[in-house]
């Protein structure tokens, strides 16, 4: 991260910004999904824990991206031995130990368990759910293999995988909502 500081925090913010804007997002699909399943046979209550699983994973995630701000800052710290214990004890610190593990559960389950709500409501192709559980599966994957440079492609083409299916995600459900009220 040393003398990356505008592209550190560029990136922090829009990861922040990404995981934000997906909430709204999910949550629309949600609620669409609850008006349509009036007796909870058809994914009400599946679409309210994803919902909430997205949004407890969206703040963890928006939390711990943040840290690359701190940690940032501690690559201006001379003393190099002080900075790295820091890091060190950043790293295993309590609270980011508390926060990483919902994050993890949040983001990995909620996604998936709102688009199978909704393709248990009648929105969607059917292989969605699948297409969205194998993005959600496969990025971290991707972004452990091969080294750095194989890391970020794989990274950055698993993410737009997310982005594409919960794009067609969103546009069913605008078309759903739109059919279920006659406009």
């Amino acid at each position: 991260m040393a003398g990356q500081d505008l592209r550190v925090t560029a990136s922090t913010l829009l990861v922040v910004t990404g995981f934000t804007a997906i909430v709204p997002g999910l949550w629309f699909v949600a609620s669409t999904v609850r008006r349509r399943d009036t007796h909870g046979a058809r994914g009400g209550r599946l679409a309210t824990i994803g919902s909430w699983l997205v949004l407890v994973g969206s703040v963890g995630f928006s939390v711990l991206a943040s840290v690359d701000l701190v940690t940032l800052a501690a690559t201006h710290v001379p003393d190099r031995a002080s900075m790295t214990e820091y890091l060190h004890r950043l790293d295993v610190s309590p609270g980011v130990l508390a926060i990483t593990a919902p994050a993890l559960v949040g983001y990995f389950v909620g996604p998936f368990l709102v688009t199978l709500a909704a393709r248990r409501a009648g929105i969607g192709p059917k292989w969605l759910p699948a297409a969205v559980l194998a993005s959600l599966i496969l990025q971290p994957v991707g972004a452990g293999l091969g080294g750095p440079p194989v890391a970020s492609v794989a990274d950055l083409v698993l993410q737009l995988g997310l982005v594409v299916t919960l794009v067609l995600l969103a546009r069913e459900v605008v078309a759903a909502a739109s059919g279920a009220t006659g406009s």
